[in-house]
């Protein structure tokens, strides 16, 4: 804050009043060290402030100097004269020196809390770190030698005979059981009328003269039929289908069996007839296995039968069994399905499905095992191939 230019004005008309009552009293002296006489700086506009020999003007006032005199004694105080105009004011002094700081106040009350300011944003997330690198896989240890079989432990005590259950719903009638024994045979009649002859009936097949087996194969057989071979039992089997993989947890399932086809034919002797036989699926390390090649045989002029392979497992779910497509009906041909492979379980692969049997048991047609459960996919195997067999 500014500060009131009122005094300085006040001082200056005193000092023009002593100056004027005074100045027959006293007389200047330029250059005056006297500490009798009066000292004193007269400012640019005619201020002037007395002071004493150890205050020093200031570079814009003029030094002035006064012997006091004798004077005559002092008169009555007259009137006081009327004031004068104010003078101009003079330039602002320079500020003081800044005083003592004030003992501190007593702490005010606490005033009742502000409203919570809004909350920043959220700063940038920081950098995600590199991820260290894998380190190797270690090597596969050998399995160890299976040990021998502990001794069997002593059989256990009998438990408590339980209660008796409620009684069943009767179950259906056994078979009927075997005749009893022949009568006495009764007095012999009198022979009747010859009756007429009956028709001749058809020739028989005969007993078997010959066979010929047919193993699978990339490329399809040519079969000549036999002199005197005027009819011929077929038998056929499709490929089995290949094993599902094994999964993390659980083992693959397995692939389905080939079907069974069987037909009677007639033939004529020297013809060439055409036989393919199917192969086994192939197991997968991925997933699913694949299926079973389809067996068939066809005569000169068209397709006498087909037995189709067995389809591959698939993870959890097991191959089902090949059908067949017959190009000659019942009753001289017959077909019967292959099995469904079985699920893998408690991290065994299934079983692959078997194929029917038929005059002889086949020499293939089974699906193949699904892989056991492993971290990393374990194939299933291979069904096995298909198979043909000719008697006549």
């Amino acid at each position: 804050m500014r500060r009131s230019s009122t005094p300085r004005l006040l001082a200056g008309v005193l000092g023009g009043l002593y100056f004027l009552v005074n100045a027959q009293l006293l007389q200047a002296h330029a250059g005056d060290n006297d500490p009798t006489h009066i000292h004193a700086c007269v400012g640019p506009q005619g201020q002037f402030r007395v002071i004493d020999l150890r205050d020093q003007c200031r570079p814009s006032e003029t030094p002035a100097h006064w012997a006091q005199s004798a004077g005559g004694s002092t008169g009555t105080v007259g009137p006081p004269g009327p004031v004068g105009p104010a003078g101009p004011a003079g330039p602002a002094g320079p500020t003081g020196a800044t005083g003592p700081a004030g003992p501190a106040g007593a702490t005010g009350a606490v005033g009742p809390a502000g409203p919570a300011g809004a909350t920043g944003e959220i700063g940038p997330a920081g950098p995600v770190g590199a991820t260290g690198a894998i380190g190797p896989a270690g090597p596969t240890g050998n399995t160890g030698a299976t040990g021998p079989a502990g001794p069997a432990g002593p059989v256990g005590p009998a438990g408590p005979t339980g209660t008796t259950g409620a009684i069943g719903p009767t179950g259906p009638a056994g078979p009927t059981g075997p005749s009893g024994p022949t009568g006495a045979t009764g007095a012999t009649g009198p022979a009747g009328p010859t009756g007429p002859a009956g028709a001749t009936g058809p020739a028989g097949p005969g007993g078997v003269r010959g066979f010929r087996e047919f193993l699978a194969s990339v490329s399809v057989y040519q079969f000549t039929i036999p002199t005197g071979v005027n009819r011929m039992l077929i038998e056929m089997w499709g490929g089995g289908g290949g094993g599902a993989a094994g999964l993390a947890q659980e083992g693959g399932s397995g692939g389905g069996g080939g079907a069974y086809a069987r037909a009677v034919v007639s033939t004529v002797p020297g013809q060439t007839w055409f036989i393919f036989v199917g192969r086994g699926g192939s197991g997968s390390a991925g997933n699913p296995g694949s299926a079973g090649e389809t067996t068939f045989v066809n005569d000169p002029n068209d397709f006498v039968a087909s037995a189709f392979g067995g389809q591959g497992g698939s993870g959890l779910t097991p191959g089902i069994g090949g059908g067949c497509d017959l190009g000659i009906l019942p009753p001289l041909a017959l077909c019967r399905r292959g099995a469904t492979g079985l699920p893998g379980a408690g991290g065994v692969g299934g079983l692959g499905g078997r194929a029917a049997f038929g005059s002889i048991e086949p020499i293939g047609s089974v699906g193949g095992s699904g892989g056991p459960a492993s971290a990393t996919p374990n194939a299933g195997t291979s069904g096995t191939n298909g198979y043909v067999l000719i008697s006549w």
